[in-house]
């Protein structure tokens, strides 16, 4: 789960039914108020979500699908109450796994948990869509990425 950045909202990954949950947080308390689909249509395959982040912004949440080997970048609402998915493309590579936004927010990085691979990602600001790089690298065993300033 990740937090909005006005800490009331929380964004809840579903790994098994490729889901967001969308919650409200007050006074140590839970509460869903939503729930969106981690991509454009439910994957007929196994699929998992796998990890999830948020723009430093506030303004869009993304998410890693398995299986189905995607990337989706989602529209967060000004009070964080819903989310609109805006895209949803290839991540480059199979069973994606983890990923990090770059400090700055201008890149995304992902690890592929069944091919050792990272691809690379760059961001449009404005919009929070994302353009695939023709730049990879190999790496094994990635379980967890993580980009420093």
């Amino acid at each position: 789960f990740i937090f909005h950045p006005n800490g009331h909202i929380v964004y809840i990954i579903n790994e098994l039914t490729s889901t967001v949950d969308i919650a409200r947080f007050q006074d140590g308390t839970l509460t869903r108020i939503g729930q969106v689909l981690s991509q454009a249509t439910p994957f007929p395959k196994d699929n998992s979500a796998a990890a999830l982040k948020i723009s430093q912004d506030g303004r869009f949440l993304y998410v890693s699908n398995r299986g189905a080997n995607t990337l989706s970048c989602l529209q967060i609402s000004p009070d964080g109450q819903s989310l609109t998915l805006l895209q949803t493309l290839p991540s480059g590579g199979d069973f994606p796994r983890d990923f990090t936004l770059f400090a700055d927010d201008q890149f995304l990085l992902i690890g592929h948990q069944k091919e050792a691979k990272i691809t690379l990602f760059e961001r449009d600001a404005q919009t929070g869509l994302l353009t695939l790089l023709p730049t990879s690298a190999p790496l094994d065993e990635i379980v967890c990425c993580l980009a420093s300033d």
